[in-house]
């Protein structure tokens, strides 16, 4: 059986890059849109499915890092480099709107927290006096 020599296995690796690179844009696209969905639908009340979403959002950060193997930034077109700039900021987006809800649901978490432990108390150390 023979082996495949050291420069077919390069020569595969970089056919690999070459094809996946098409699909760089398109992810990164796909991936902008669905974090914008979501920051929309977060920052609007609106109802949206947050497993399909996350789903979704870990599909397309795996399709974007076989995208992106092998690539280093000179080797980016301006488009590449600017749709990369436009989700760099998406991301940003996302992530503090997200930061918001989750400090949201903890404070509400806390307030109904306290009221289950009000709830609890027989009151023994709350009366005046005591």
């Amino acid at each position: 059986m023979a082996m495949p020599s050291q420069s077919g296995n390069a020569r595969n690796s970089a056919q690999q890059i070459g094809q996946d690179r098409p699909n760089l844009l398109k992810t990164i696209r796909l991936l902008t849109a669905c974090l914008d969905s979501e920051t929309d639908a977060l920052q609007h009340g609106k109802t949206y499915d947050v497993r399909a979403t996350s789903v979704r959002k870990n599909r397309f950060l795996f399709d974007l890092t076989r995208a992106s193997r092998g690539l280093d930034a000179d080797g980016l077109d301006d488009p590449q480099k600017s749709e990369l700039s436009t989700l760099k900021s998406t991301i940003e987006k996302n992530a503090s709107v997200l930061k918001s809800h989750v400090s949201a649901v903890s404070e509400v978490s806390e307030y109904f927290q306290e009221l289950v432990d009000e709830a609890n108390s027989d009151g023994t150390y709350s009366r005046p006096g005591y």
